[in-house]
């Protein structure tokens, strides 16, 4: 699954499955082995990086420390790297980040772009994992959110992707889960891609 999301019949809605994102990196491996299948720029100019949590044989420890790795990589980046980044990904040497934006966006770019970083956390883990880990992260105030991740099949054939973040406020207690939905394309599409595993 991890594999056709990369490939998806509808790439950009990938950019979409936490906050809508400018793209401006994909397929990104980090020192130590991190992978980074997507970064990107929301509305506010704050850098995102996206992990996947999906193979659940792996301790959940593990994707805490990825996390922590990610956000301390994205953390030390300035702006002229996140242009050359983005200048990768769009295949133009000549794009400015700045410019991208404001397309994008129809704003003007914010004074910093990329600061500050957070990391967001994809993951096919219960709640009851995920929550203790979300409110361990908010006690240490670390900009790191887990997003409860399902993929289904419409009545219609659509391959749809739903996210779930979880939310913990301040006093620790779970808060109200906001849901986003995406549509992907026929579900024969999303089978067929699944024949390669």
């Amino acid at each position: 699954v991890e594999s056709w999301l990369r490939r998806s019949v509808v790439p950009c809605a990938l950019w979409s499955l936490t906050l809508p994102l400018l793209p401006i990196a994909e397929g990104l491996v980090l020192p130590g082995g991190v992978s980074l299948p997507i970064v990107g720029l929301e509305r506010s100019g704050q850098l995102i990086a996206l992990l996947w949590d999906l193979r659940l044989e792996r301790p959940l420890s593990q994707v805490l420390g990825e996390s922590l790795v990610a956000l301390q990589w994205a953390e030390g980046l300035e702006e002229r790297a996140l242009e050359t980044f983005a200048r990768t990904f769009c295949r133009n040497p000549n794009i400015s980040l700045r410019t991208l934006y404001e397309q994008v966006y129809a704003l003007q770019s914010p004074p910093t772009l990329g600061s500050p970083a957070k990391v967001h956390v994809l993951s096919w883990r219960p709640l009851s994992e995920l929550i203790p880990a979300q409110q361990f992260l908010a006690r240490h105030q670390l900009p790191v959110g887990f997003f409860r991740l399902w993929v289904g099949q419409s009545l219609e054939g659509e391959v749809v992707a739903m996210t779930e973040a979880v939310e913990v406020a301040p006093s620790g207690l779970l808060g109200h889960p906001s849901l986003l939905l995406q549509r992907f394309g026929s579900g024969e599409m999303f089978l067929q891609s699944l024949q390669g595993f």
